[in-house]
Protein backbone atom coordinates (compact mmCIF):
# COMPACT_ATOMS: atom_id res chain seq x y z
CA UNK A 1 0.00 0.00 0.00
CA UNK A 2 1.02 3.17 -0.76
CA UNK A 3 -0.13 6.78 -0.06
CA UNK A 4 1.40 10.15 -1.32
CA UNK A 5 0.32 13.96 -1.03
CA UNK A 6 1.63 16.40 -3.45
CA UNK A 7 1.54 20.26 -3.65
CA UNK A 8 1.18 21.55 -7.10
CA UNK A 9 2.53 25.22 -7.99
CA UNK A 10 3.04 26.91 -10.85
CA UNK A 11 7.25 27.87 -10.95
CA UNK A 12 6.28 31.60 -11.52
CA UNK A 13 2.68 33.58 -10.46
CA UNK A 14 3.37 34.87 -14.24
CA UNK A 15 3.08 31.72 -16.18
CA UNK A 16 0.08 29.75 -17.04
CA UNK A 17 -1.97 27.11 -15.97
CA UNK A 18 -1.97 24.79 -18.99
CA UNK A 19 -4.11 21.80 -19.53
CA UNK A 20 -4.77 19.68 -22.81
CA UNK A 21 -4.63 15.95 -23.56
CA UNK A 22 -1.57 16.61 -26.07
CA UNK A 23 -1.33 17.26 -29.95
CA UNK A 24 -4.17 16.16 -31.29
CA UNK A 25 -5.58 19.54 -31.98
CA UNK A 26 -3.76 21.55 -35.29
CA UNK A 27 -4.95 25.04 -33.37
CA UNK A 28 -3.79 24.58 -30.38
CA UNK A 29 -1.43 21.78 -30.48
CA UNK A 30 -3.63 19.92 -27.58
CA UNK A 31 -2.87 22.96 -24.88
CA UNK A 32 -4.60 26.08 -23.96
CA UNK A 33 -3.54 28.00 -21.00
CA UNK A 34 -5.41 30.09 -18.41
CA UNK A 35 -3.74 33.12 -16.41
CA UNK A 36 -2.94 32.75 -12.80
CA UNK A 37 -4.25 35.64 -11.32
CA UNK A 38 -0.68 35.99 -10.06
CA UNK A 39 -1.09 33.36 -7.98
CA UNK A 40 1.37 29.93 -7.66
CA UNK A 41 -0.94 27.50 -5.96
CA UNK A 42 -3.08 24.82 -8.42
CA UNK A 43 -3.62 22.64 -5.11
CA UNK A 44 -2.68 19.77 -3.54
CA UNK A 45 -3.11 16.01 -4.67
CA UNK A 46 -3.91 13.40 -2.18
CA UNK A 47 -3.64 9.29 -3.53
CA UNK A 48 -3.50 5.96 -1.99
CA UNK A 49 -3.00 2.81 -4.50
CA UNK A 50 -2.51 -0.92 -3.45
CA UNK A 51 -1.38 -4.05 -4.74
CA UNK A 52 -3.35 -7.36 -3.83
CA UNK A 53 -2.06 -10.10 -5.07
CA UNK A 54 -4.68 -12.69 -5.84
CA UNK A 55 -1.96 -15.75 -6.38
CA UNK A 56 1.22 -16.28 -7.90
CA UNK A 57 0.06 -15.32 -11.48
CA UNK A 58 -2.56 -12.53 -10.65
CA UNK A 59 -2.43 -9.62 -8.87
CA UNK A 60 -5.41 -6.53 -8.08
CA UNK A 61 -4.44 -2.85 -7.89
CA UNK A 62 -6.14 -0.24 -6.60
CA UNK A 63 -6.02 3.00 -6.81
CA UNK A 64 -7.42 6.66 -6.00
CA UNK A 65 -6.64 10.51 -6.18
CA UNK A 66 -8.30 13.71 -5.52
CA UNK A 67 -6.83 17.10 -5.82
CA UNK A 68 -8.08 19.96 -3.33
CA UNK A 69 -7.80 23.38 -5.67
CA UNK A 70 -5.39 25.81 -4.99
CA UNK A 71 -5.39 30.00 -5.57
CA UNK A 72 -5.15 29.74 -8.88
CA UNK A 73 -8.46 27.85 -9.18
CA UNK A 74 -9.96 30.18 -6.87
CA UNK A 75 -9.20 33.06 -9.08
CA UNK A 76 -10.26 31.43 -12.22
CA UNK A 77 -13.43 29.89 -10.44
CA UNK A 78 -14.47 31.81 -7.60
CA UNK A 79 -17.79 30.00 -7.24
CA UNK A 80 -16.32 26.67 -7.36
CA UNK A 81 -16.04 25.99 -3.00
CA UNK A 82 -13.86 24.05 -1.56
CA UNK A 83 -14.80 20.25 -2.83
CA UNK A 84 -12.27 18.49 -4.80
CA UNK A 85 -11.57 19.71 -8.18
CA UNK A 86 -10.72 16.35 -9.70
CA UNK A 87 -11.16 12.79 -8.48
CA UNK A 88 -9.57 9.81 -10.09
CA UNK A 89 -10.15 5.71 -9.66
CA UNK A 90 -9.18 3.13 -10.73
CA UNK A 91 -8.82 -1.04 -10.52
CA UNK A 92 -6.78 -2.93 -12.49
CA UNK A 93 -6.28 -6.75 -12.77
CA UNK A 94 -2.79 -7.88 -13.87
CA UNK A 95 -1.95 -11.95 -14.85
CA UNK A 96 1.31 -12.65 -15.56
CA UNK A 97 1.81 -15.88 -17.46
Amino acid sequence: MRTDVHRLRLSNANDLWYTGGGAFQEGTFGYTGRASGGHRSLGTLFDVGADVPINQTTTLTLYGAGVRGGAVQSAIYPAGGQDPLARFVYAELIERF
